[in-house]
């Protein structure tokens, strides 16, 4: 696995000291100022980051914790599994606690620490690690959240969107694959896909499947 991080902050002064702090430790790492250049940056090398070290405080909603969510909760739907650790200095118990309700790894403190910084990118490669090589056993591990009072088919329906995003997103897209892994017919996971509104625009069609690898 490649050990590559997408780091996106708004400072960017601050943001070129983590940014070699990150390096000198052995890991690449690509920078982003807001959430239009991260996701940009995360479409020109998909699946080639484990972790992204994120600011809550973005631009242009700077002063609250919203659009750094919004960052988060886009770059997760495009690749659930994204170990996401949010910097925060505001609310701090708030702002931590939400982010990892909407799916966050881990939360860190500003001012950072050089060991918590460090500890917590190795976790999350120790992690992705580790459920890389799950996947290749076929296990495919998935996080998800829910609302209880919502009930327990909401809870289901979750949990349903949640496993066809990540069986997706570990078979590249291939429809022909995901549905095996899955166990259902090709034309059930487009029905899945279609009922939870999951992006396929990298998805690879029927029409190809007698010419794809076994």
């Amino acid at each position: 696995m490649v050990n590559k991080v997408l780091l996106v902050e708004d400072d960017s002064a601050y943001r070129q000291i983590l940014a070699k702090i990150l390096a000198n430790h052995g890991y690449l790492v690509t920078e982003a100022a807001d959430r239009h250049d991260a996701l940009a940056q995360h479409d020109q090398d998909t699946h080639g980051f484990f972790c992204v070290l994120q600011d809550l405080g973005l631009p242009p909603d700077a002063l609250s914790i919203n659009e750094g969510l919004a960052c988060m909760q886009a770059l997760l739907a495009k690749q659930p599994s994204l170990k996401v650790i949010v910097l925060t200095c505001r609310d701090r118990e708030e702002a931590g606690s939400r982010a990892i309700m909407q799916g966050a790894f881990d939360y860190l403190e500003k001012p950072i620490a050089l060991d918590a910084l460090l500890a917590a990118v190795e976790r999350a490669l120790l992690f992705s690690q580790t459920e890389h090589n799950l996947v290749s056993e076929g296990v495919v591990p998935v996080q998800f959240n829910a609302q209880l009072d919502q009930g327990l088919r909401q809870s289901c329906e979750v949990f349903e969107a949640a496993v066809v995003r990540r069986v997706l997103e570990e078979c590249d897209f291939n429809i022909r694959l995901a549905a095996e892994h899955l166990g259902v017919k090709r034309e059930n996971l487009y029905y899945l896909i279609k009922k939870h509104d999951i992006n396929t625009l990298r998805a690879v069609p029927v029409a190809n499947s007698a010419q794809e690898p076994a």
